[in-house]
């Protein structure tokens, strides 16, 4: 259950905390470069969709004690419906820094290619996490601990700040009565970094 809780906070939580700082002066909000051979492709349900626009972050926080990242990858399509693709990892894994992992990330928390560490009687794993936007309160994602999912990094160059890989997941609503199969790749998007 604390894994569960842990990878729930990483995942969602931290897009929403916020760190105190000594200069009140509000940040600049991140803005992803416009990147030329950025792109995005994907299958829902068998139907092919480009995206066409990308706004993609590395979140870099600390929640319960222990620093960890998110990295989002959004794509636009089909008139404002979002397709986010997130991975996360703890600072325990050693990511480069501005950067992730390259391997396999499950979409089920503690799936078989998680990496788990117990620290202080709780444990925090590296996941994925897939939501397809239909409005900005309308939405899927991959909450299920039954279906097997996963988010594949491929490459990340954390100095260009640019990622490309593939992911393949089951997106659900929260009452689980409507099912989206979700497959495709992403490649040579550039992200922004925010947070400390």
């Amino acid at each position: 259950m604390k894994t569960k809780l842990f990878l729930m906070i990483l995942m969602g939580v931290l897009a929403f905390s916020s760190c105190k700082k000594e200069d009140t002066t509000p940040d600049p909000a991140p803005v992803t470069p416009v990147v030329t051979d950025a792109s995005m492709s994907f299958t829902k349900n068998g139907t092919a969709f480009t995206c066409t626009s990308f706004n993609n972050t590395l979140l870099i926080q600390s929640g319960t004690g222990q620093q960890g990242r998110r990295l989002d990858i959004r794509g636009s399509f089909d008139n404002g419906k979002t397709l986010i693709v997130s991975v996360s990892n703890c600072d325990w894994q050693n990511p480069p820094v501005n950067g992730v992992l390259v391997k396999l990330y499950d979409t089920r928390l503690g799936g078989p290619n998680a990496e788990c560490q117990d620290i202080d009687g709780t444990t925090y794993c590296d996941g994925a996490l897939g939501t397809y936007m239909l409005t900005s309160s309308t939405y899927h994602m991959t909450i299920s601990d039954e279906i097997e999912g996963s988010v594949t990094i491929t490459s990340c160059n954390a100095t260009e700040k640019k990622v490309s890989g593939s992911f393949s997941f089951i997106t659900s609503d929260f009452g689980e009565t409507v099912f989206d199969t979700i497959q495709g790749t992403f490649a040579n998007q550039v992200y922004v970094v925010s947070g400390s």
